[in-house]
């Protein structure tokens, strides 16, 4: 007879490697100019700069098992269109 994990018998119990994540709003914001074929932006990821948890991995012996957002990102994008 094969083995089975007596977690997965137990309707309705969690497994105590779940977690639950909260909700979150990501803003993002770009201006764009364009000089005839050239473009340039500026651009913010992140605006409010949240930190929530977006993932959370359901193995316990990973050092860390929560991924969150990206810190708030500034930058700036040139292009060209030849």
């Amino acid at each position: 007879m094969a083995s089975v994990c007596a977690a997965t018998l137990a309707a309705g119990v969690i497994s105590p490697t779940y977690a639950y994540t909260q909700a979150y709003t990501n803003v993002n914001a770009t201006f764009a100019v364009a000089f005839g074929q050239a473009t340039v932006a500026a651009y913010v990821e992140n605006l409010f700069n949240s930190r929530k948890i977006t993932y959370v991995h359901p193995e316990a012996f990973i050092a860390s098992r929560f991924a969150e957002q990206r810190p708030r990102t500034f930058g700036v994008r040139v292009g060209y269109d030849f």
